[in-house]
C-alpha cells in the first residue's frame, strides 16, 4: 500500500480549513475538481464511510436537511446561499439569489472630482454705458410696439374710430365729427330702440351709414302728419329738434321683417333712411356710437337724456315681450 492509499477527506488536515471552493449551498465541501462524496478509509477487513465536514463562517455546523435533495436538484432549482451574518444560536437563513435586492447606495459614484473641470468666470470690466442705454432703448421700443399691437387689436375688434359725413343726424351729430363706435357690444346685448348704430348700406355694402334704430323685427311702423306710431301707439320723440322735422310727409306704414330693423336719421327733413330704401339686415349692423373725441370742445359721451328715450324704450320692451310670448 502506497502513501496515497491512507489519504482521505476526513484525514486531510487542510481539507476543511484551506478549501476555497464552496458548494452550491455555501458549505465547504472540498476541492473544486471533485464533488463532495463519501470517502473510504481502508483499514484491512473493515471500511468506514465518512461524510465531509461543513463549516459556516469558520465554525462547524450541521448540514441542511435538504442538502442531498438540493444537490440532486441543483440543475433544476436555483442555487441558495446563506445570509452573510447570522445571529448566534440561530440557523442560517437561505434566500434565492433573485430575492437579493440591489444594495448599491444612491449617489455612491458621485464625488467632488466630478466638478473639477467647472470654472466660474466673473466680469473683470464694467458694462459700457452705451450698451446699457441701448438695452434700455430696446426695452422701451418693445413696450411701445406691444402697446400699439394691443391698441390695433382693440380698434379692430372692440373700439373703432369713424368719421361722420353728412347732416342726417343733426342736431346730435355734425358733419366732420369723429367718434368711437363699440363693435363688441351687440355680442352681449340686443339692439334696442333709440340706439345710434353704424351699419353697411343695404343698397351698397361698401358704404357705411349711421342712423337711429326706430323699429324692431315684427314692429308695425306708421308715420302720419309727422307723428310716429309703433304698433298703433303714439310715441313722443323728445330727442328730436323741431328745426329738422318741419316737413310733413304722406302717411305710410311698414311692417319690419324678421332679423331686420327700421332706422331713421334725427334730421327727418334730410335723411336717406328706411323710409326710402327699406330695412337694415341685422348682420349689417356692426357697431354702436358711444363717444365723440373730435372736436375737443365737443368731446364726450354720445347719449340722449334717458327721460327722452324712456317712452321709446318702454314701448319697445313691451312689444318685444309680446313677440317672445308668441
Amino acid at each position: 500500500m502506497t502513501d496515497f492509499d491512507n489519504l482521505s477527506a476526513s484525514n486531510s488536515p487542510d481539507f476543511a480549513e484551506n478549501s476555497d471552493h464552496p458548494s452550491a449551498d455555501g458549505w465547504n465541501c472540498g476541492p473544486e475538481p471533485s464533488e463532495p462524496e463519501a470517502s473510504t478509509l481502508v483499514t484491512g477487513a473493515t471500511e468506514e464511510i465518512h461524510t465531509p465536514d461543513f463549516k459556516v463562517n469558520g465554525e462547524m455546523a450541521e448540514p441542511p436537511e435538504n442538502f442531498v435533495e438540493a444537490e440532486s436538484q441543483a440543475v433544476e432549482e436555483p442555487a441558495w446561499e446563506p445570509e452573510i451574518e447570522s445571529r448566534e444560536g440561530e440557523k442560517p437563513q437561505f434566500r434565492p439569489l433573485w430575492t437579493v435586492g440591489n444594495t448599491h447606495a444612491p449617489f455612491a459614484d458621485v464625488s467632488l472630482k466630478d466638478d473639477s473641470g467647472v470654472s466660474v468666470a466673473l466680469p473683470n470690466e464694467e458694462t459700457p454705458k452705451w450698451r446699457m442705454w441701448a438695452r434700455e432703448s430696446l426695452g422701451i421700443v418693445r413696450d411701445i410696439s406691444l402697446a400699439l399691437a394691443v391698441a390695433i387689436l382693440i380698434g379692430v375688434f372692440v373700439i373703432q374710430p369713424v368719421k361722420v359725413e353728412g347732416t342726417s343726424m343733426l342736431p346730435r351729430l355734425h358733419d366732420g365729427e369723429r367718434i368711437f363706435i363699440n363693435r363688441f357690444i351687440y355680442n352681449f346685448r340686443k339692439i334696442e330702440r333709440g340706439d345710434i348704430v353704424v351699419f353697411y348700406y343695404p343698397k351698397d355694402p361698401g358704404k357705411n351709414f349711421i342712423k337711429r334704430v326706430i323699429g324692431l323685427p315684427g314692429d308695425e311702423i306708421t308715420i302720419s302728419n309727422g307723428k310716429l306710431r309703433i304698433n298703433g301707439q303714439l310715441v313722443p320723440e323728445n330727442y328730436l329738434s323741431r328745426d329738422y322735422t318741419a316737413n310733413i310727409s304722406a302717411p305710410h306704414t311698414w311692417v319690419v321683417e324678421p332679423h331686420h330693423y327700421f332706422v331713421m336719421g334725427d334730421n327727418r327733413d334730410a335723411s336717406n333712411d328706411s323710409r326710402s330704401w327699406g330695412f337694415v339686415p341685422e348682420m349689417y349692423i356692426y357697431g354702436k356710437a358711444v363717444y365723440r373725441y373730435w372736436p375737443l370742445s365737443e368731446a364726450g359721451s354720445i347719449g340722449d337724456d334717458p327721460a327722452d328715450l324712456k317712452p321709446l324704450r318702454q314701448l319697445g320692451q313691451a312689444a318685444q315681450n309680446e313677440t317672445d310670448d308668441e
